[in-house]
């Protein structure tokens, strides 16, 4: 009898969305005699590391999901040798929990972030903090523990038709709930009966992702359409799992039909606490307005050419606590000469396919750095953190300002490609002329501080002013 309870567990894992536990972590180098005092004289080097004497935030945050993408082959061949285990007395209770703890990592391929789940920030002697951490609204990625979680509303929905009814008929103040639990395939009525769907101005769309052990309501396209549905002013999408039907590369393709999650557009915009993925293009493309993306866990938007978590096009941006996964790059300016973004205490888990900030170059000619290409009129990145050997930056365009500091990069500073990280050689000391970009941590188990500002390093005052 306990065997066929504990083979129900393993088919469990694949059917089922699981909380998941915290798990044994790396030891980084804590102490002041582990840090080197300066990094390697590659390609890029800006000036000399300075040694910090940092010591670990502890976060202790798990994440809530409902949506998975794993590699099949690898799981279910973890899956069989449980089987085995099980069948043949291999495994106590002991060791099967542990496989199965590593079946659900495959499953929700989370790339390094276990690894570094209470380490994604690191903070000096000083009291300056490097890299991300979660907030008391919630962890980063919303879900358990998020504070702001709707659990009713002025429309209940249960399926298709009443999302639309819903939609149709709420007005400014309402809020629309999907309820706990339901998976709602909007694809059908997209096709046919509603296939510009927008959101009114004023209206919510909520669910209860996180609260007691939820995972949120989800919307979900099941064929390959373009976009779920827009925005209007003043909407709230919050606690929501949108969930697409491409997740996968299209490399080597030179055309594929493009899907999106939504398109935000409108002033007062708020995007929290939501699970995204599963879209080829963009999780959310961010076309005009001001809008605020906080504590959403985006994942798997992986198009080649495409795949953006955000993309930023002519907005106003704001993203915050946010946890990017198998993104191609997880935010990217699109190369537009208006719009903007600023970005804080966001986690990218090592596993993008590019980089997790992407700067576009327009077709519209730098005023500040001659030969460069313009990208938007600011950009600020500050506390975030990238795990992995995930490329941070993706420098290809000048924004009107912009900032980089006070963020946690995973390796050396050397082993990024320095074209990429700071931009064109070409261009270099213009860009670094025109730009703020200091003090941020390399090396995530022996953590050490850099700067462009070279009086600050010769005396040892890392970002000082």
């Amino acid at each position: 009898m306990k065997k066929q309870v504990l083979l129900s567990c393993i088919a469990a894992v694949l059917c089922f969305a699981i909380g998941f536990g915290t798990v044994a972590l790396i030891k980084g180098g804590n102490n002041s005699s582990d840090l080197p005092g300066t990094t390697s004289t590659g390609e890029g080097n800006v000036s000399e590391g300075v040694v910090l004497d940092l010591k670990n935030m502890t976060e202790g945050i798990s994440v809530t999901s409902r949506s998975f993408f794993p590699d099949n082959n690898a799981l279910f061949e973890k899956l069989n040798l449980i089987r085995y285990g099980i069948e043949n007395g291999k495994l106590n209770d002991k060791t099967l929990a542990s496989e199965l703890e590593s079946a659900i990592r495959e499953l929700e391929q989370l790339g390094y972030y276990y690894d570094y789940i209470d380490k994604t920030s690191i903070t000096g002697e000083d009291g300056t903090v490097y890299g991300a951490a979660g907030n008391e609204q919630g962890p980063i990625g919303g879900g358990e523990g998020y504070k702001d979680v709707f659990t009713k509303g002025d429309f209940i929905v249960t399926d298709d038709n009443t999302f639309y009814a819903a939609v149709k008929n709420a007005k400014e103040g309402d809020v629309i709930f999907i309820q706990s639990g339901a998976v709602i395939d909007i694809s059908d009525m997209a096709v046919t009966d509603y296939p510009n769907c927008q959101i009114k101005q004023g209206v919510t769309i909520a669910s209860d992702r996180g609260h007691r052990g939820s995972g949120g309501g989800v919307l979900k396209y099941s064929l390959h359409l373009s976009t779920m549905f827009k925005t209007h002013h003043n909407v709230r999408i919050t606690g929501l799992v949108l969930q697409g039907s491409d997740a996968t590369t299209h490399e080597g393709e030179e055309k594929y039909s493009t899907t999106v999650g939504f398109v935000a557009q409108g002033d007062n915009l708020v995007i929290d606490n939501c699970e995204i993925s599963g879209f080829n293009g963009s999780g959310i493309s961010t076309n005009v307005g001001t809008i605020h993306i906080h504590h959403c866990y985006i994942h798997h938007v992986r198009g080649a050419g495409n795949g953006n978590g955000v993309l930023v096009t002519k907005a106003n941006v704001k993203l915050e606590y946010n946890l990017f996964s198998n993104c191609r790059n997880a935010i990217t300016m699109s190369g537009a000469t208006a719009g903007s973004f600023e970005a804080y205490n966001n986690v990218e888990v090592g596993n993008s396919l590019g980089a997790m900030f992407y700067i576009k170059p327009s077709s519209v000619n730098s005023s500040i750095v001659e030969g460069m290409k313009q990208s938007g009129t600011s950009v600020i990145i500050k506390n975030n953190t990238v795990l992995g050997s995930t490329l941070p930056i993706r420098f290809e365009g000048m924004p009107g300002t912009y900032t980089v500091e006070n963020n946690l990069f995973s390796l050396d500073e050397s082993q990024y490609d320095a074209n990429l990280f700071y931009g064109p050689e070409a261009y270099r000391e213009a860009i670094k002329a025109n730009s703020t970009f200091r003090n941020n941590a390399f090396n995530i188990t022996a953590p050490y501080a850099m700067t462009w500002n070279e009086k600050a390093a010769a005396t040892g005052e890392a970002a000082a002013e």
